[in-house]
């Protein structure tokens, strides 16, 4: 079975999102299993060490989905980030499970303060 292109509503374009001149990785080895590379990426002051892999369709994201463009003379890359798939607990935010209301019920059912516990005058 033939699969048709994708509709324009099918798709998404993803912009890149400004980046710093500090956002570069630096490419060192094959992973184990030769699908990727072992990379150091910094950022600002921060650096880190990870792994850059090709999409796959279908295959979900683990990451960061980037853009690279080799800086010419050197063997760094730029880095523009196009999605952030990290859970919101790895990019420095909480993660908000509750709203407002579902905190103050749960607050009236499972207070500490129970009436019934004070101490006779």
């Amino acid at each position: 079975m033939a699969s048709s292109p994708p509709r324009s509503s099918d798709t998404t374009e993803l912009t890149p999102r400004a980046s710093t001149p500090d956002d570069v990785i630096l490419p060192h080895a094959r992973t184990e299993d030769g699908e990727g590379l072992h990379v150091l990426r910094k950022r600002g002051d921060v650096v880190e060490a990870g792994t850059i892999r090709a999409m796959r369709e279908g295959q979900p994201l683990h990451g960061e989905l980037v853009s690279l463009a080799h800086r010419e003379g050197t063997p760094l890359f730029d880095v523009s980030v196009l999605h952030d798939a990290r859970p919101a607990s790895a990019r420095g935010r909480p993660p908000k499970v509750a709203t407002r209301a579902f905190r103050d019920g749960w607050d009236r059912i499972f207070s500490k303060e129970d009436p019934g516990d004070e101490e006779p005058s």
